[in-house]
């Protein structure tokens, strides 16, 4: 704590060799304000003075005084700030391990949000997905956060659901793992990975997926996408799986799950204490004892404990060292405080000592990646690589002439692709590393087979597997030969006062006479985009209006100084218009949209 500040009254001045002071022998301080002197001498035995003055830090802590110290303290209702001035004690700040935040910033913790507020953090309770992270040489962070590493040559579950006594009884999903040895000193990485969901099986391997259908179910249970350095699949039950394609697997969970699951990625309950439980659902303490028991083939031999590969392979240590440091410099800072850098730079070096038989920077760079994307995972990007250390060379997919590729830490988890035109997702996940495309709007969905911006997809279902072109007169469906696309008179025109207009043609465009336009223009599936806008401006129009096309004529009245779709209201108030709208009878009500 900052000692209070004071000055004092007396004046001492040496004249001929004598000491002349000037002013009272014992003055009391003047303080800086808002501060005041607190003396002991005039209060009652038993009250404290400035050796219990309360600061941000103190608030909550009690003071025990075994003596009355005088001196300069914050007046009634102010407490000492970590600069040592008076502030009201709701503008203290807030901590999150071991950092200050001021009131207002806001940090996300989990999926939530949560805001500093009168010195206290108020967060949102949103149930979280649980994640369980797998890296490198055999490196496991379970549901519950606890960590540990096992190295064995075989298949192993990782997680699965429905944990019966014999751990396989009526399970919906899950995942296997294989290792694979990765160095000469009997480390594993995984290199292939299983996902059993109802009749699907999808095998993870060689960068790519591929399907296995067992069983007449036709409901896909799944989705995969490609986002960034990761494959990502998605399925309808809760389950996530994001894969880099080389050895780093992290699996994502719905808290409906909590309790109900079992494998190497632990139970899921909360507690970190019984993740060691076996497939015969018994606790252990042995590392080795549990990751045995979840071999998928009893004829695998049992993993046996690893030699320290940096002991085996003592040439390598200072390299690993020194690579690896980069996990606890500045460059990690801002996540330092949020995800415990210690285990992750101690896996890296193992990691980097143990890949002896090539691809040692790949280990290394896997191993960092790991650090980063827990970053991510509690909201800290951190952009770690450069053209010396890992570099990525998103500039290969890049066209001549184009420069629609980037690499970003943290790219967005959902976009529109070629399997996903909505551009919607299941779930929002943290940002993921790796290249990413900038597409522009004339080539808006990213093709994941092509590796490139599309201006319209192959081919792809949406609810009753057919889409329409919105840039063409054409009704194309999905077939086993591909996209088939014929001439579609009802997607392609619209008919306004018994006129047939084309697609993208004005309709018309008339002004008020008191400073509005207006104008409509067929759009596809034989809609009508009508626009309000203050005539001789440039800008957007104020609203639009998109009414199906027709069999019923309705009159829809607004005014567009109020119009009710965000709240959003104009400055000026124009006279009562009154639109014509047509739409069908499926559709009894109006669609407005606004653009700003």
């Amino acid at each position: 704590m900052t000692p209070p500040r004071r000055r004092d009254l007396m004046r001492n001045t040496c004249i001929q060799g004598r000491l002349n002071c000037n002013g009272a022998l014992n003055p009391p301080p003047v303080c800086e304000s808002p501060m005041v002197y607190f003396d002991c001498r005039k209060i009652t035995a038993g009250t404290t003075g400035a050796e219990c003055q309360k600061s941000c830090q103190t608030l909550d802590m009690q003071c025990y005084s075994t003596q009355c110290i005088s001196g300069c303290v914050c007046p009634a209702g102010l407490v000492l700030d970590e600069n040592g001035g008076c502030i009201p004690e709701e503008e203290c700040p807030c901590i999150h391990n071991e950092a200050m935040y001021q009131p207002g910033e806001k940090i996300n913790v989990d999926c939530n949000t949560c805001i500093c507020k009168n010195r206290k953090w108020e967060c949102t309770k949103d149930q979280c997905l649980g994640t369980c992270a797998i890296y490198g040489d055999g490196h496991y962070n379970t549901f519950d956060d606890k960590r540990f590493s096992f190295n064995g040559n075989c298949e192993y579950t990782l997680v699965q659901d429905h944990c019966g006594k014999s751990g396989t009884a009526n399970w919906t999903f899950r995942v296997i793992t294989e290792n694979i040895p990765c160095g000469n000193t009997g480390t594993t990485c995984a290199k292939s990975i299983k996902v059993f969901l109802e009749s699907y099986e999808l095998i993870l391997g060689e960068e790519h997926v591929s399907v296995v259908k067992r069983g007449q179910n036709d409901e896909v249970p799944y989705t995969v996408r490609y986002m960034g350095m990761y494959l990502v699949i998605e399925t309808t039950s809760g389950l996530i799986l994001m894969w880099d394609k080389k050895t780093s697997i992290f699996i994502k969970l719905s808290a409906d799950f909590k309790g109900q699951i079992c494998g190497l990625c632990g139970n899921y309950d909360g507690n970190g204490i019984n993740d060691f439980t076996t497939r015969s659902q018994s606790v252990v303490e042995n590392v080795l004892e549990f990751g045995n028991s979840w071999k998928v083939s009893s004829t695998c031999p049992d993993a046996s404990s690893v030699k320290d590969p940096c002991s085996t392979n003592p040439y390598r240590k200072s390299w690993s060292e020194k690579q690896c440091s980069i996990i606890n410099s500045n460059v990690f800072a801002a996540c330092h405080s949020q995800v415990e850098p210690a285990k992750y730079y101690q896996a890296c070096v193992t990691d980097a000592c143990a890949c002896d038989t090539g691809g040692d920077c790949d280990c290394f760079c896997t191993a960092v990646a790991a650090y980063a994307q827990a970053c991510s995972e509690v909201g800290v990007c951190i952009a770690w690589r450069t053209p010396s250390i890992c570099p990525m060379f998103c500039d290969y997919y890049n066209q001549q002439g184009e420069c629609e590729w980037h690499y970003k830490p943290c790219g967005a988890s959902c976009m529109k692709t070629c399997r996903n035109p909505s551009g919607k997702c299941l779930h929002n996940l943290p940002g993921l590393e790796g290249c990413y495309p900038n597409c522009p709007p004339d080539k808006p969905y990213f093709h994941e087979d092509q590796m490139k911006c599309v201006r319209l997809c192959d081919c792809y279902d949406n609810e009753d597997g057919k889409i329409y072109r919105r840039d063409e007169c054409q009704l194309c469906e999905c077939t086993s030969e591909g996209l088939q696309c014929k001439f579609d008179d009802k997607a392609c025109h619209c008919i306004y006062e018994g006129k047939r207009y084309k697609y993208g043609e004005l309709i018309y465009t008339t002004t008020d006479g008191t400073g509005w336009c207006f104008s409509a223009i067929c759009d596809v599936n034989r809609t009508i985009d009508r626009n309000i806008f203050e005539c001789g401006t440039n800008t957007q129009p104020t609203s639009t209006f998109s009414t199906s096309q027709p069999t019923t004529t309705v009159s829809v009245t607004t005014r567009t100084s109020q119009v009710s779709t965000t709240g959003y209201q104009t400055t000026s108030t124009p006279p009562e218009i009154t639109t014509v709208a047509t739409q069908t009878p499926t559709s009894p009500t109006t669609k407005s949209t606004l653009t700003q």
